[in-house]
């Protein structure tokens, strides 16, 4: 199957690209290490010299070396090398046998459609990414494709990526990978698409040292959110009030949900905005008993600011 995982040009998606790769060829799963079935890597880069680029990136997120391979070019008919493209799907294939892969990475898009193929044109990009998940299919691998966003702002997370939204259409499942905008120093990967089943959770990281990526758990914001416009000064008061509101609020452990939510209008604090500063805290509803009341609670971080919130007043 093919998977979308798009994003603004240095956001990551190299990085978790090759997480994700590291991870298969440990034979773990990526984020709680589980044993997991091995496997090998293809990896399609349009970078001039990999083992310099790539190997250092991918070794320091301790992945097998002898389970990942690259791909950067084919031999003409007259066994001159030249640049490989998605249309080339005999050469493809033939790589995919001879590594052994389970998994495909083509880090960007743009780099592999053809200088022939119009990204904007679903006529031209569905022919090749129909070859794409017949060759998917014959294998039994994953094929993952980076591509950038566009320069549009706001709007849903499934148009903002580069291209005809028949690439998005052709993938069963899309990720977005964005900047973390309660903290600079992290990364979101959220689902914007998914034909499997129900969205899963985001997922928050930060690339450290030599490149690795180091996981946070998960996060409440969500594909549109993270695409979402900045807010206004006086907008971002009101979810901040919001935000300090619900620490207090629950700062003595799980209340009802209308009592939170009448506490709160109470307060002048309006319901879009509570959902808001919930989501932006990752504030957790749960059901109660038989009968009991549906339940809001801070995760365990958010519940240790209010502690020191506390403390102050």
């Amino acid at each position: 199957m093919l998977t979308m995982l798009s994003g603004d040009p240095g956001i990551g998606k190299t990085a978790l690209a090759m997480a994700l790769a590291a991870s298969l060829t440990r034979g773990e799963t990526i984020l709680s290490g589980e044993p997991a079935t091995p496997g090998n890597v293809l990896y399609l880069t349009n970078e001039n010299s990999p083992e310099y680029v790539l190997r250092p990136r991918f070794e320091a997120l301790d992945g097998v070396a002898s389970r990942f391979f690259w791909l950067r070019g084919t031999l003409n008919s007259d066994d001159k090398p030249r640049t490989i493209t998605l249309e080339d799907t005999g050469q493809l294939e033939q790589a995919v046998t001879d590594c052994h892969a389970r998994l495909v990475v083509i880090d960007p898009l743009q780099s592999f459609l053809g200088a022939d193929v119009d990204a904007h044109r679903a006529n031209e990009t569905r022919p090749v990414l129909d070859g794409l998940i017949k060759l998917a299919e014959r294998k039994g691998c994953a094929i993952l494709i980076n591509r950038h966003l566009s320069k549009g702002v706001g709007g849903s997370a499934l148009y903002r990526p580069m291209g005809s939204i028949d690439i998005t259409g052709a993938a069963r499942c899309e990720l977005l990978v964005a900047s973390d905008p309660q903290d600079s120093t992290r990364r979101i990967v959220a689902q914007s698409k998914s034909n499997l089943g129900e969205f899963g959770p985001s997922l928050a990281f930060s690339i450290v040292k030599d490149g690795a990526v180091k996981w946070h758990g998960e996060s409440g914001l969500k594909a549109d959110e993270l695409l979402a416009p900045p807010s206004r000064p006086e907008d971002r008061s009101r979810l901040e009030e919001a935000e300090e509101f619900l620490r207090l609020a629950l700062s003595e452990g799980p209340k009802p949900t209308v009592e939170v939510q009448t506490q709160a209008k109470e307060n002048g604090i309006s319901h879009a905005t509570l959902r808001r500063a919930t989501k932006s805290l990752g504030v957790v509803k749960k059901p109660g008993g038989f009968e009991q009341p549906w339940t809001l609670e801070l995760p365990r971080v958010a519940q240790d600011s209010a502690e020191l919130l506390k403390d102050e007043f």
